[in-house]
């Protein structure tokens, strides 16, 4: 699931990237909503541990990205999400 959304999350900083290159600012934060509330829980608590390497190293690719503002991730229940 870390592996998931880091691609995601990878995605929306190249679609943040495009407008600013033409002079268009964008200045509000990304919201990302996942249903897996172990992965959000753990991408804004900054004393989680994380084992593997691989979701350690997605963790905190994620967790930069909250911390900066530059993306907000919020849980959606999985019947509500389309």
């Amino acid at each position: 699931e870390f592996t998931a959304m880091k691609q995601a999350l990878e995605y929306v900083r190249g679609l943040r990237y495009k407008p600013r290159m033409l002079g268009i600012p964008v200045e509000e934060p990304a919201f990302v909503f996942g249903d897996n509330q172990s992965v959000l829980a753990n991408t804004s608590v900054p004393g989680s541990t994380i084992k593997k390497k691989m979701n350690s190293l997605s963790y905190h690719f994620i967790h930069e990205g909250c911390a900066r503002d530059e993306r907000r991730t919020a849980y959606i229940n999985i019947h509500l999400n389309f």
